[in-house]
């Protein structure tokens, strides 16, 4: 089989690793520099076209060089049967250089048929890189000759080199030539200490575009951006320097370091393993022959249709569609602030934790013994004014009644709902888009302001009601949950393990003292007994209830929550909560709630299809898949918060396993099996329901007294929705 670019002829500028760069250390002078951008990528793509079978001529700079030159050459000549041949020639001085080059593609490659040369690739890599900053206290300021330095090599060179090989590219068939500049991500994300590195590298994008034009009948042209790349000279930079970049490569998917995986146990030495670990969070470069075989794409056929574009391969995510669609650059902003070590995040996580345990070391929680709690009991304490203090803060959700509180709760939730922010750009353009295709001018003050005159006008002002905290008496939780159950509930909010929560109810109803119920026990069954009320409250059994009273309880109980470990019912909590406020007008506190939930999620390694090995080895599969069936609605809920609000999502796809339940596919296409008494049924849908009864409390005034009943079965002529996969619609 014929190899892609067979017969052609490559020139590859800093076409060898070369020794780690001295500059790194020393102060540059128009005769020193680095062979290459990031060692390691001239030769990588050397490797990459000559085993597509181009021949080639490598650059370098040095005598040092010559040698490890002659071997590489040596090496994929008998390897891959092409001819390749070393040139020395110092791109500092770059016309006597570009002469150099030309001379020896003219010897070497000057076809014998038809005495022309043909130069079909030429890549523009080679390159020079020192940090100074303004006025740098150790190496002085910038100065002519070290500005000079890097644009002769990084700018001129390029320039002269691309100009003197035009005359020899290929004219037959039509842009067949291929010119490829190797950039960096400096261009644009402004490294500190690179003001002229990165000056010459947005240089070089720039003439990549222009030359698009002028060469368009002859070749393309595309400039590569590498971000951070594995090599002696990024290992060198230093701890500065990688924190600097840690932004960045925490937005970078692909940059995960997975022990194992093939090419880091071949291209990465133990040491620089370690580094990556402690110094890099866990977060790698890019491998040279990652970046080399996006440039051998680019020199082949596949690349024919991409010209003047300056191709990503730095692992980073690609542009979001809102921005796309509004027609602006999607850009992300690299933190400024150094990582903290653990033992400063240690100190600072303790310190936090005494100061909330003072805070509430008088707090108690509601007693088991009491079907209601009364709150005036649960507020006394050591602290002076426990009580003024909790009644005279705003209600949490508050009365949306009231026409101000309305309206506000319509801004917040119109404000996440479209691109960037006021008199940002993104607006500006969402505006002009607007603009462009209704030829109206979106005016929404305007509009907001004649709807509050026209409603304020009709309607007289309602006081908002301010809610006060108010435990659910165990009997309504009773309700709440066999509600649940017998309208099968699970399979769209799985927010309880029913067994379990029936078990917690059973120990408080009876007093039980061992093991002592945690917070988080009694946490989840009043969350749950107000989103329960709260979905329902047109049912008759909940018609009295007032579940935003019962959510205040709850957010009573949240500091002393985040300090308990994680857990089921800790999860289930936070859970509860952000699905209960999200609506309300809250959806920047839903989502901080949700991010709670996410982590415990995380620790208990529900984002895994099997469990984790440390967790409780009495853990049942049934309850790992309750983990999973939250999960699911997790990520649903992440992924319409994140779309909503144009911002990053909290579960990313490649942390986590995606592989859909295997009873999903079944569930859409029969009938739903009669409810089951016990929810662990939900877990297994390949098992008749249990005709076992389920202990419940009696809705009479006695919490301790029992009866047994039979949730009611629903209807079996319903059948689910087969619409569209929704993650809120699995059935675990």
């Amino acid at each position: 089989m014929s190899r892609s670019l067979e017969g052609k002829f490559a020139i590859i500028t800093g076409g060898s690793r070369g020794t780690p760069s001295p500059s790194l250390s020393s102060p540059p002078s128009p005769r020193h520099h680095p062979t290459n951008t990031s060692p390691g990528i001239g030769e990588a793509i050397a490797h990459n076209l000559a085993s597509k079978g181009c021949s080639l001529l490598l650059n370098y700079t040095s005598d040092s060089s010559r040698t490890r030159t002659e071997s590489l050459c040596n090496t994929l000549s008998t390897t891959h049967k092409i001819t390749c041949i070393p040139v020395q020639a110092d791109l500092s001085d770059p016309a006597p250089a570009v002469n150099t080059i030309i001379s020896a593609a003219k010897t070497h490659f000057t076809s014998p048929t038809t005495n022309t040369l043909t130069i079909d690739i030429l890549i523009n890599n080679a390159g020079v890189s020192k940090d100074r900053f303004l006025n740098d206290p150790s190496s002085g300021p910038i100065d002519p000759a070290y500005f000079n330095w890097h644009y002769t090599i990084n700018v001129l060179a390029p320039l002269l080199l691309t100009q003197a090989c035009a005359e020899y590219l290929p004219r037959k068939p039509a842009h067949s030539g291929r010119i490829i500049n190797i950039s960096s991500i400096s261009s644009s994300l402004g490294f500190t200490g690179q003001s002229v590195y990165g000056g010459t590298k947005a240089a070089l994008e720039a003439m990549t575009r222009t030359w698009a034009r002028e060469l368009a009948d002859v070749a393309t042209v595309n400039a590569v951006n590498p971000g951070p790349v594995v090599g002696d000279m990024y290992f060198a930079t230093g701890e500065e320097f990688w924190k600097q970049m840690q932004g960045f490569q925490d937005n970078t998917p692909l940059s995960k370091l997975v022990d194992g995986e093939e090419a880091v146990e071949e291209l990465l030495s133990e040491e620089q393993k370690r580094l990556i670990r402690e110094k890099m969070g866990g977060r790698r470069p890019a491998f040279t022959r990652e970046i080399a075989g996006v440039v051998g794409m680019l020199c082949t056929e596949d690349g024919a249709w991409c010209t003047g574009s300056v191709i990503r391969c730095d692992g980073e995510k690609p542009a979001c569609e809102n921005c796309r669609f509004a027609g602006v650059t999607c850009t992300f902003t690299i933190t400024g602030q150094p990582r903290k070590t653990i033992r400063e995040q240690l100190a600072e996580a303790k310190a936090r934790v005494q100061e909330l345990e003072r805070f509430i070391a008088g707090h108690s929680l509601p007693g088991a013994v009491s079907p209601i709690i009364q709150l005036q009991d649960e507020l006394r304490s050591v602290s002076p004014c426990p009580p003024m203090s909790l009644f005279a803060a705003p209600s949490h959700p508050q009365d949306s009644s009231d026409f101000d509180t309305a309206f506000e709760i319509f801004k917040q939730h119109l404000e996440s709902s479209w691109p960037g922010t006021t008199n940002s750009p993104q607006r500006t353009s969402f505006h002009a888009t607007v603009y462009r295709q209704t030829g109206t001018v979106l005016d929404l003050p305007g509009f907001l302001a004649r709807v509050t005159e026209s409603y304020k006008s009709q309607y007289a002002s309602i006081s908002p009601t301010v809610t006060s905290p108010q435990w659910p008496s165990y009997t309504l939780i009773q309700q709440c949950l066999d509600y649940y159950v017998a309208k099968s509930m699970y399979l769209t909010f799985p927010v309880v393990d029913v067994p379990a929560s029936q078990a917690v109810l059973n120990a408080l109803v009876s007093g039980r003292t061992e093991p002592a119920p945690t917070t988080a026990d009694k946490a989840h069954l009043f969350a749950f007994a107000a989103f329960i009320t709260k979905q329902n409250q047109h049912q008759p059994q909940f018609a009295d209830t007032d579940p935003d009273a019962y959510v205040q309880s709850v957010l009573t109980l949240v500091p002393k929550l985040m300090l308990e470990l994680a857990s089921v019912e800790k999860l289930e909590t936070f859970l509860i909560l952000a699905l209960h406020i999200a609506p309300a007008g809250y959806p920047q506190q839903a989502q901080i709630l949700l991010s709670t939930a996410i982590r415990i999620l995380y620790q208990l390694g529900g984002h895994r299809i099997t469990a984790l090995p440390e967790s409780s080895p009495t853990a049942s599969s049934k309850s790992h898949s309750h983990l999973r069936a939250i999960f699911w609605l997790c990520y649903s809920m992440d992924k319409e918060m994140c779309i909503r609000t144009c911002s990053p999502p909290l579960i990313h796809d490649i942390d986590v396993d995606l592989d859909l339940p295997q009873s999903y596919i079944g569930s859409t296409t029969r009938s739903p099996q009669p409810s089951p008494s016990s929810p662990s049924s939900f877990y297994d849908t390949s098992k008749p329901p249990s005709s076992t009864q389920q202990t419940s409390v009696s809705p009479s005034s006695n919490p301790t007294s029992t009866t047994a009943s039979t949730p009611a079965t629903p209807n079996p002529s319903r059948r689910p929705a087969v619409s569209r996969i929704s993650a809120n619609s699995i059935r675990i």
